[in-house]
């Protein structure tokens, strides 16, 4: 029986698809086994509201791709570059453009170009104390 290229493609297709449900929404391990974080975001920011960290933290997600629900399991310190490279190990992995649709969203929220103020180092925290000095709440 011959197989033809185009089932061969079909077939690896649908496993990259599967693939792709099965780990994109997924948050890493490293982010996935801890407990809320809660508690380091009001000790990090004690003025800040609670909607405002939830807020910031659910465009995160939403940008990422990660479920809304697991939007507290991010700490201030975490990196978004140590977030990214969770998610893309290798240099040579396309990406979902989470960073530029991330850029997208602070810039339209907050007015924050996230060009003029990135780094490797660049913490959730850090922009989130950007975020605040802009709209004037801390």
């Amino acid at each position: 029986m011959l197989v033809s290229g185009k089932s061969i493609g079909l077939v690896c297709a649908g496993v990259a698809a599967a693939w792709l449900i099965r780990n994109l929404s997924r948050l890493p391990d490293t982010f996935q086994s801890r407990s809320c974080q809660g508690v380091k975001w009001h000790r990090a920011f004690p003025d800040a509201a609670k909607k405002d960290i939830r807020s910031f933290l659910s465009m995160f997600t939403q940008a990422f791709g990660f479920p809304e629900q697991k939007r507290l399991l991010f700490e201030p310190a975490d990196t978004f570059f140590g977030v990214y490279r969770s998610l893309y190990p290798y240099n040579w992995m396309p990406d979902a453009l989470e960073l530029e649709t991330f850029a997208s969203m602070v810039k339209k929220t907050y007015g924050i170009s996230l060009a003029d103020v990135w780094s490797d180092t660049l913490t959730l925290g850090k922009l989130f104390s950007l975020s605040q000095d802009k709209t004037g709440l801390e």
